[in-house]
């Protein structure tokens, strides 16, 4: 299993230029999906997303929608989240997958966002930042694997809090034991990004590695490159 994260603030091209040179590795789905658009990050965002997913797995056919708006392929599962234009993509060739990414943000008013978040799980004010990131990421990475929609399900109880020493400090409730999850922390400069993976597994599966991977576009000469990273902290929840 493989994620791949692709920097959209390292692009200095104009949307033109771009979408000149991603048009041809799109759909006629997607390029009508693209002209409906109108925030010029967003465009940049699934058009850079969707590019890459085909030129990383060599499909060139559409993707299906679930009846709750997963996108899906028959041959290839798939899973895609951003935060403040860094892309992450999850694929994997055996597994039901989910992804969140989010930039950990130490000034963001996490009282508010905990009331549409960790609502059920009672107290949890003392959560310290990061704490309250890696719950975060985690349940909308679930909630993403199973084709959930996120509205409505955030505040459901899917992970118990407790003193962990060195691990993550975050256990799954029992109704989650045929899944494994995986949280990272990512230093991008001055930034960190929190991601979680949630996958799904069968009975006699085994827990398959997650490698984490930088995606690179470059322009003029036009160059695709995919280079082998580490994260700045990785830990499984039990």
């Amino acid at each position: 299993m493989k994620i791949y994260l692709l920097d959209l603030s390292k692009i200095k091209v104009s949307q033109a230029t771009f979408l000149k040179v991603l048009w041809p590795y799109l759909t006629p789905l997607e390029h009508s999906k693209i002209e409906q658009m109108t925030h010029p990050q967003r465009i940049a965002e699934f058009s850079f997303a969707r590019a890459t997913l085909r030129r990383l797995t060599q499909i060139t056919d559409e993707f299906a929608t679930s009846s709750n708006g997963k996108p899906y392929h028959s041959r290839l599962n798939f899973n895609i989240s951003h935060s403040h234009q860094v892309v992450a993509i999850g694929v994997s060739s055996a597994h039901e997958l989910g992804v969140d990414i989010e930039k950990v943000d130490p000034k963001k008013d996490l009282r508010a966002l905990s009331q549409r978040i960790l609502k059920s799980e009672g107290d949890l004010t003392s959560l310290s930042t990061q704490e309250f990131y890696q719950h975060w990421t985690l349940k909308e990475s679930y909630l993403k694997c199973e084709g959930l929609k996120l509205s409505g399900n955030l505040t459901q109880h899917f992970f118990t809090h407790h003193s962990s020493g060195s691990k993550l400090p975050w256990k799954r409730t029992q109704d989650l034991t045929n899944h494994q999850f995986v949280y990272f922390e990512i230093k991008r400069e001055d930034q960190v990004f929190a991601l979680s993976v949630a996958v799904r597994l069968g009975l006699s599966d085994l827990s398959p590695e997650i490698d984490l991977y930088e995606s690179e576009w470059e322009f003029e000469p036009l160059n695709f490159s995919v280079t082998k990273i580490k994260p700045f902290f990785v830990s499984v929840v039990e």
